[in-house]
């Protein structure tokens, strides 16, 4: 039998070698090389900074020694086909050497593109968006430079990151806050609102740096434009460091909301989170339709009309007192808790039950709008 086995051995083995093995996830070339045409001077540095569309269709490499000023490359992929579809170059420019495409980013869907030159203006430093429109790509708005830059090398853009939606940007400067190029650094945020873009907030500086951080030096956005991550190796000497921020948005509890960046999305510093201070807000604005619903409050013989829906109209205009009645009353002035009394001081009002609401003890109001009874207010006017 064992004789048997060992002449069968070698069949078996050459068996198992003609089987399929399993797949295996391997990369391979695509094509040639990548080479933008229409490069101006020997040392253009054509894929010094490089991004790719989420598909992977659409892909940008910066060129920042392209006739000293910089530029760069546009590429898109057919049927496994790559082909260059444009050269971008932003204006205007301060200076001999921009080095337009020292960093590169594209958006997910590859439609828009920002291209870093943090050699502009003596190393000020700007970046330059642009988008595509049916395969034509154009730069969208002026160049863009972060406010509140202190140094004399600040470098703005020597990094540059989108988020999927190509709706925010952030760009580093390494060298803000510092005299040499190597300073504490910075980052700024951007965001475009109907195709028009502004800075959102201060610069972020990262807390606890020790030294000249170069803070911006690499940066980062994540898909949904929340959260950014900066860079900076040179804390601590050397060392190195990241600084994690989160976009804050803070509901204002009047339909209007207003993002607020915070390190480590603290609000605060009570510890809540993003979602929780959200609903704790929005708690607050249903507190104020409900007592929209019920504010039937006797003043002076008539009736408080009631006040405008959204809180933030409450806060602005407030809701006047009927004839013979001075002043106005603001709904958001009664807070969880808190006792008051009507004009005439003759009915008392309590909390309601869950929203902390004032509640009328005495006559009936109807459940249908909130308003008394014609009675309940017949009633109201005899009295003294």
């Amino acid at each position: 039998m064992m004789k048997l086995w060992c002449q069968a051995l070698p069949f078996l083995l050459l068996a198992c070698n003609l089987l399929p093995a399993p797949a295996q996830a391997q990369f391979f070339e695509q094509g040639p090389k990548l080479v933008g045409t229409g490069a101006l001077g020997p040392s253009a540095s054509q894929g010094w900074s490089v991004s790719l569309s989420h598909d992977g269709t659409t892909a940008i490499a910066g060129a920042p020694g392209d006739n000293n000023l910089g530029a760069a490359w546009v590429f898109t992929r057919l049927r496994g086909v790559w082909s260059q579809q444009a050269k971008l170059f932003g204006t205007p420019i301060i200076g001999a050497s921009v080095l337009q495409g020292i960093s590169v980013s594209l958006s997910g869907d590859g439609n828009t593109a920002i291209v870093g030159g943090y050699a502009d203006n003596d190393e000020t430093g700007a970046a330059w968006v642009f988008t595509r429109s049916r395969g034509v790509w154009s730069q969208q708005g002026p160049k863009l430079v972060g406010t509140g830059a202190t140094g004399t090398f600040v470098q703005q853009s020597g990094s540059v990151s989108l988020s999927d939606d190509g709706d925010s940007a952030i760009v580093g400067g390494q060298g803000d806050d510092g005299d040499t190029g190597l300073g504490v650094g910075a980052a700024w945020v951007f965001t475009r609102s109907r195709g028009v873009w502004s800075q959102q907030g201060p610069k972020l500086v990262g807390t606890a740096n020790i030294g000249n951080s170069r803070q911006g030096e690499a940066v980062s956005f994540s898909g949904d434009g929340h959260t950014v991550i900066v860079g900076g190796p040179g804390d601590d000497n050397n060392a190195g460091a990241a600084w994690v921020y989160a976009k804050l948005l803070r509901p204002q509890c009047g339909g209007a909301s207003r993002a607020v960046w915070r390190a480590q999305c603290r609000e605060r510093g009570a510890g809540l989170s993003e979602r929780a201070g959200a609903a704790k807000c929005h708690l607050r604005v249903l507190r104020g339709l409900v007592r929209d619903r019920v504010q039937s409050i006797e003043a002076g013989g008539g009736l408080v009309p009631p006040a405008p829906r959204h809180a933030h109209a409450r806060a602005r205009a407030g809701s006047r007192r009927p004839a013979g009645g001075t002043g106005i009353i603001r709904p958001a002035s009664v807070q969880r808790g808190d006792w008051a009394a009507s004009r005439g001081g003759n009915t008392p009002l309590t909390r309601a039950r869950g929203f902390g609401l004032p509640r009328r003890q005495g006559p009936a109001t109807s459940r249908a709008d909130g308003r008394l009874s014609a009675e309940a207010s017949a009633q109201a006017r005899r009295s003294p």
